[in-house]
């Protein structure tokens, strides 16, 4: 006897999205890889990792992804105009934004800056695991 549960539909439904936008520069490889790791993972989540500015606007465009982990001194890419930008776009205004800070970049005001923006949460170095459960988190929290 043959049961009748349709598998193939199972691995078809839709899973959420995660951008992930960082250039594999030292600092950020090993907690942006904890955090691709884990969602890939877990299943529901679909990660999108980009390592240049324009691959992360057309992962934006056209994907619309429901959070993004992005890297604020990306080069080519700056991470306040593309809060802006995510929360401009009625499709990507509730989207999860996490952006990674290095050490000792909170001068000038940058994290209100960057949560006024649009930033979600604006994590800095050192990266320990507590964090990247949190920013797992943020991502995901739906």
């Amino acid at each position: 006897f043959e049961h009748q549960i349709p598998l193939e539909r199972i691995e078809e439904r839709p899973r959420i999205q995660i951008a992930l936008a960082e250039d594999c520069g030292d600092l950020f490889q090993l907690p942006v890889v904890a955090v691709e790791n884990a969602l890939q993972s877990d299943g529901r989540f679909e990660v999108i990792r980009t390592t240049e500015a324009y691959s992360a606007g057309l992962v934006t465009a056209i994907r619309r992804p429901f959070g993004m982990l992005i890297e604020h001194r990306m080069p080519l890419l700056d991470a306040e105009a593309a809060c802006r930008s995510l929360r401009a776009f009625s499709e990507l205004s509730n989207s999860k934004v996490v952006v990674m800070l290095r050490e000792g970049q909170h001068q000038n005001g940058i994290v209100q800056r960057l949560k006024s923006a649009g930033a979600n949460r604006v994590v800095s170095a050192p990266f320990d695991d507590k964090l990247v459960e949190d920013i797992i988190a943020e991502l995901t929290n739906t």
